[in-house]
């Protein structure tokens, strides 16, 4: 256990995007223990970067780890670096830190990268999204290796006051690729779209959760069965979502027609979402069920209090999130 006087020193770094796990990470990590965050170099020059022998990278990036907080009074030690997909240094500053850890976003579809590229099996810990993938990291010679869920952002996904104008939204990057995962996630999304008026949606942040506000029923579709951000966020904003049946933990997490509905086919799907589109009643129940769920147990706050506690052994004070937006 944590046995130290001071809160922990958290060294986390990121890269530069304003919508994905590192921001929201970010901001809970602020709240629990004493964090600096530092964003990486463009992605043109870390490609450049990961092309240099393996010696020169570990030197520059232990200097530059060093650089982060040379000059920073409040971190006169770093107990834990960290260091969040899509960012993939090549290397690992070891010696700059009490231990490090790698957090596998992606796992479903870049494993080989973060063997690769991550080099994940250098860090003290793995944390990988999808808990299907466990096994596989441990297979590659990773030391200690958990499950962290996706979550959300209260601050940001959030229920919004607005009127319910929209039937069946999709919001989320179109994949149209060859893989057959990407074409299996387009098929779904073309079919409902043809016959639902499926409104499909590319925005982040607090677009994303104004349209999640607006919608009767949020559809999703994973990426190779992953269990992804848009089944977080989408209950965070207090909607009725409807999603595909798949492992990686899902049923330990959610339960079916209670705070959420799922479908194994497109012709499913569509007969789910007409049954839930008449009845008004049973689709705010689950919805408003499926909300509170998400704010009792999956925030990006209580992902950030397993990480230090796995990590460091630091259990954090309990207090009431500044943010919380959670609705009756």
């Amino acid at each position: 256990m944590w046995s130290s006087e001071h809160c922990p020193n958290v060294l986390l770094l990121r890269d530069p995007t304003s919508y994905g796990s590192a921001t929201y990470l970010q901001r809970a990590l602020e709240t629990l223990c004493n964090l600096k965050a530092v964003h990486t170099l463009p992605p043109q020059v870390m490609y450049a970067f990961r092309k240099m022998p393996f010696r020169l990278r570990r030197t520059l990036l232990r200097g530059f780890v060093r650089a982060s907080t040379a000059s920073d009074l409040a971190f006169p030690q770093v107990d834990l670096l960290l260091v969040v997909d899509p960012l993939r240094l090549g290397a690992v500053p070891d010696g700059l830190a009490g231990c490090t850890a790698y957090y596998a976003i992606d796992s479903h579809i870049a494993f080989q990268e973060h063997v690769e590229r991550a080099r994940v099996a250098d860090y003290d810990f793995v944390f990988v999204a999808q808990k299907d993938d466990i096994p596989r990291y441990r297979s590659a010679g990773c030391r200690h290796v958990e499950w962290l869920p996706h979550a959300f952002d209260p601050a940001i996904h959030r229920k919004i006051p607005v009127e319910k104008t929209r039937n069946v939204t999709f919001v989320g990057r179109l994949w149209k690729g060859t893989e057959p995962w990407a074409k299996d996630r387009w098929d779904v999304l073309r079919a409902l779209q043809e016959r639902m008026g499926l409104e499909i949606h590319t925005t982040f942040l607090h677009d994303l959760a104004r349209i999640h506000s607006q919608s009767k029923i949020v559809f999703n579709r994973s990426l190779r069965g992953d269990l992804n951000m848009r089944v977080f966020e989408a209950l965070g904003c207090g909607a009725f979502l409807l999603t595909d049946q798949i492992g990686n933990g899902m049923g330990e997490l959610f339960a079916d027609r209670v705070h959420l509905a799922t479908y194994r086919t497109a012709e499913e799907a569509i007969e789910i979402a007409q049954y839930f589109l008449s009845c008004q009643e049973e689709r705010e129940t689950i919805a408003l069920q499926g909300h509170r769920h998400v704010h009792a147990q999956h925030t990006y706050r209580h992902r950030s209090a397993a990480l230090l506690k796995t990590c460091l052994g630091y259990v954090a004070p309990e207090t009431a999130p500044a943010s919380s937006t959670m609705t009756p």
